[in-house]
């Protein structure tokens, strides 16, 4: 049997039981208070992991997080 991967916040996609939340990606751009096209036209690695399928794209919000909070910067 396959081990599962694990996305970019670190869950097991489709845990039995859970429900996950997936947003759409104006709902990510408005959130972030970015255009969609910066989101969409954006490199692999350089924005928050997506989930492509036919022509929509959806993010979950535990990878949106995770992504923000790889890029903090404080303040020293």
């Amino acid at each position: 049997m396959k081990d599962k991967q694990t996305s970019s916040c670190g869950h097991h996609p489709s845990q039995p039981g859970q429900v996950e939340q997936l947003l759409t990606i104006t709902e990510v751009a408005d959130w972030l208070g970015v255009s969609t096209s910066m989101l969409f036209h954006h490199d692999p690695g350089e924005g928050p992991s997506r989930i492509k399928f036919g022509n929509s794209i959806r993010y979950r919000r535990c990878c949106v997080t995770a992504w923000l909070d790889e890029h903090l910067v404080t303040d020293r």
